[in-house]
């Protein structure tokens, strides 16, 4: 007897989807330690718990760092840019940014 078994992959190309709740600019006050906001993460495959949450700052100066705690003190006047990259096991990802306004 001959058996076929046909040797499919389904492949995932679909990024998750993330979402912030609130204004896409937030104004603190210098030296001020703030909560940063927490994604609203979804994907067709994995749980929102399985995906990678990387949380980059660039402050004004154009300096970027990733961050693990989830306040942040912000030492410097201006504009950060506070992004978030939501990857799933497929290495699929996205972008979303909000912006943080320094001002003594």
């Amino acid at each position: 007897t001959f058996r076929y078994r046909p040797n499919v992959e389904v492949s995932d190309r679909e990024a998750p989807q993330v979402s912030l709740e609130g204004a896409k600019t937030e104004k603190v006050k210098f030296n001020a330690t703030v909560k940063l906001k927490t994604p609203i993460v979804t994907d067709n495959i994995d749980a929102a718990d399985d995906l990678k949450i990387t949380i980059l700052i660039q402050d004004p100066y154009g300096y970027s760092f990733v961050v693990e705690e989830k306040s942040y003190t912000f030492t410097i006047e201006g504009i950060y840019n506070i992004y978030y990259r939501v990857e799933d096991s497929n290495g699929n990802y996205t972008l979303l940014h909000y912006d943080v306004r320094v001002e003594k």
